[in-house]
């Protein structure tokens, strides 16, 4: 049922007579010409349709509503078509049901408009839709196919916290001249901001893209929190132009992000963000993975990473163009990998062997020994059991020599390896020189696979020791 309320001036909808609501139906029946002049004749009118239910296709095309309308918790069972609709008041569209097409398309809202908690069941066509005031979409589940925003524009505050967008999501073009929040927002098809402007704050802090998330050629005027936000999809910023900044702090990359061309990277915070390549795909790719953990890239990904690199630097973000050099290694080396099985030329293939053959070791020695010098822990962990390796090393080779085992000798060995643990320090030196003297004769001198170890020793230990070093400087972020 239609119900209208009109101003104190004028007959309450209370008074009306039954009769007079079919007629205000069939004024919507027939067309804008008729509502829009009714509408003229009664400017401070307010339209209440909350609660109604259309069971069928029904047009607004063109209307012009006077004050306020309302089509709280209203239900859409056809297309709703609200194309160059007039809003001059507030619209509330609250708890709305669209099961089938809503259409706004170059609709006018000169007020406040409200479509929190509503759901677009099928397509959401606001392209060229103009909002003069705030705009609220929180909560709103857009579950269609699309929800279409493409060169709209947001003249308030357009507030789309936590909606759930499982279609395609296209703000391409759009103007965002107030804040824009998408904090909490999901977007699990693909969402596109290509061109779009955002001339106040943008919030994307925790949101989650489940497809690809396209900004190219975006322009970020004022701040822009992308914070804790989560990309398991392809993410493009190209050619962005950032006026203001942009933070990703704490935000997690499920693949290498597109960056190329963008203009004030300086304005870029990557303090805290987290890159991930993508999962391998092909059987060398996941072989390699599947034994060492390093994932296959492509020198596309591998330049994004240097690209990524370039901007962590310009910032001094320390921790990220370390994570980021580690991540482009790992890149060079599953490339090199996934690339074998191609022809090329002879000097190609020498360097994809000696990346291969080279490279992968010392590339996992480093992560295993140290966490790409980020752990403390670990490199102490290998010194410790360096001393008690090194120990059943020297036992063997002195049995070897054909001398006899005593417990004054067995004290020695664990002093030489001990010492051989610090070979730079000065504190277990006398220890390790009386250790010699008791072991060997002056004259017959140490055998030679004994100086040996102990250089092999040494060298292990500074080692160790350098990579503690290099986590400690990490941790407290010496430069």
């Amino acid at each position: 049922m239609l119900q209208l309320c009109l101003s104190e001036h004028e007959t309450s909808v209370e008074l009306l007579p039954l009769m007079e609501q079919s007629a205000l139906l069939a004024l919507v029946a027939e067309g804008p010409e008729a509502w829009n002049e009714w509408a003229d004749d009664h400017p401070d009118a307010k339209v209440d349709f909350s609660d109604v239910a259309f069971d069928q296709d029904v047009s607004f095309a063109g209307f012009h509503f006077p004050e306020k309308a309302s089509f709280y918790r209203a239900t859409f069972e056809g297309d709703a078509d609200f194309s160059e609709a007039i809003f001059t008041g507030y619209a509330l569209f609250s708890e709305a049901t669209f099961s089938d097409r809503a259409i706004f398309s170059e609709a006018i809202f000169s007020d406040r408009a409200t479509f929190s908690e509503a759901t677009f069941s099928d397509r959401a066509i606001f392209p060229k839709a103009t909002f003069e005031g705030d705009a609220d979409f929180r909560e709103t589940k857009f579950s269609g196919r699309r929800a279409d925003f493409r060169e709209a524009t947001f003249s308030g505050r357009a507030d789309f916290h936590e909606a759930k967008f499982w279609g395609r999501a296209n703000f391409n073009e759009t103007t965002f001249s107030d804040h824009a929040v998408f904090s909490e927002a999901t977007f699990t098809g693909d969402a596109y901001f290509s061109g779009a402007t955002f001339m106040g704050d943008a919030y994307f802090s925790e949101a989650t893209f489940a497809g690809d998330a396209v900004f190219c050629k975006a322009t970020f005027i004022g701040e822009a929190d992308l914070n804790e936000a989560t990309f398991p999809g392809n993410a493009s910023f190209s050619s962005v132009t950032i006026d203001g900044r942009v933070e990703f702090l704490d935000t997690e990359f499920h693949g290498i992000p597109d960056f190329h061309a963008v203009k004030n990277v300086e304005r870029i915070a990557l303090d805290t963000v987290e890159f991930t390549l993508p999962k391998p795909t092909g059987r060398p790719a996941r072989l390699l993975y599947w034994a060492t953990g390093i994932r296959g890239s492509d020198r596309a990904t591998i330049i994004r990473v240097r690209q990524i690199r370039g901007i962590a630097n310009a910032n001094h973000a320390i921790d990220a163009e370390r994570d980021l050099t580690i991540l482009e290694r790992n890149a060079q080396v599953g490339s090199a990998w996934t690339g074998l099985k191609k022809l090329r030329p002879f000097k190609e293939w020498w360097r994809a062997l000696s990346t291969v053959f080279f490279s992968t070791p010392l590339l996992l020695a480093y992560r295993w020994s140290s966490n790409y010098g980020r752990s403390v822990k670990w490199p102490l962990l290998w010194l410790l059991a360096s001393w008690f390796l090194w120990y059943v090393v020297y036992l063997k080779l002195y049995m070897s020599t054909g001398r006899s085992l005593s417990g004054l000798n067995l004290s020695a060995l664990n002093d030489i390896a001990r010492s051989g643990m610090l070979p730079l320090g000065t504190v277990l030196r006398p220890s390790y020189t009386a250790a010699i003297e008791t072991l060997f004769d002056k004259d017959a001198g140490i055998p030679s696979g004994f100086q040996n170890a102990l250089l092999l020793q040494n060298v292990t230990s500074l080692i160790f020791l350098f990579l503690i070093g290099l986590a400690l400087r990490n941790f407290f972020r010496l430069k």
